[in-house]
């Protein structure tokens, strides 16, 4: 584990218990959605990553950005990222975030890779196939990669079931070759 990944775990976790002890986690959960929007990835990380504008700079464009768009508690946390130089790590902060405000729900955050999208019924039922394999229910993302030809790869925590085409394949390469 990467030490932006446990730095930006602590946060989160702080975050997310302070958000559930003043009974605001939900309203957190879709603040910190909106702003990793922005400020996650692309021109808006990079602005947080820039050491040339201060921590002052850096939290006065971030409201003027989002506006009342997010709640005090969240420009709270956002300026102590500022000024810990912390801001780039907001993405992770998220998924970490959500992570633990899913268990609290009792449920688990799983992906579904397809080359093609799959239709509403096909994801309701995954949905409800893997919420029966794990006694949880399963909140599901879908990501279409056409590069993948075909199949579906699952990732679930740290468990990856991967059916795809490629992998299928991949796996045929391998056998082949230690069969040589």
């Amino acid at each position: 584990m990467n030490t932006g990944h446990v730095i930006a775990a602590k946060y989160a976790k702080a975050l997310f218990a302070l958000a559930q002890e003043k009974k605001l986690a939900e309203q957190v959960r879709r603040d910190l959605i909106l702003a990793a929007g922005y400020f996650a990835q692309g021109d808006g990380r990079e602005l947080l990553a820039n050491p040339t504008l201060s921590a002052e700079k850096k939290l006065w464009i971030i409201k003027e950005i989002l506006g009342e768009q997010v709640s005090a508690m969240m420009y709270s946390f956002l300026k102590l990222l500022m000024e810990k130089s912390r801001g780039t790590l907001l993405g992770e902060i998220l998924k970490v975030y959500e992570s633990e405000w899913l268990a609290e729900q009792n449920r688990k955050p799983a992906r579904v890779t397809t080359a093609i999208p799959l239709s509403a019924k096909q994801m309701q039922r995954l949905q409800k196939r893997l919420s029966q394999l794990y006694g949880k229910e399963i909140s599901l993302e879908q990501i279409v990669k056409p590069e993948l030809q075909a199949g579906a790869r699952i990732e679930i925590g740290d468990m990856v079931l991967d059916g795809t085409l490629q992998a299928r394949l991949d796996r045929l390469r391998q056998a082949i070759r230690s069969d040589n």
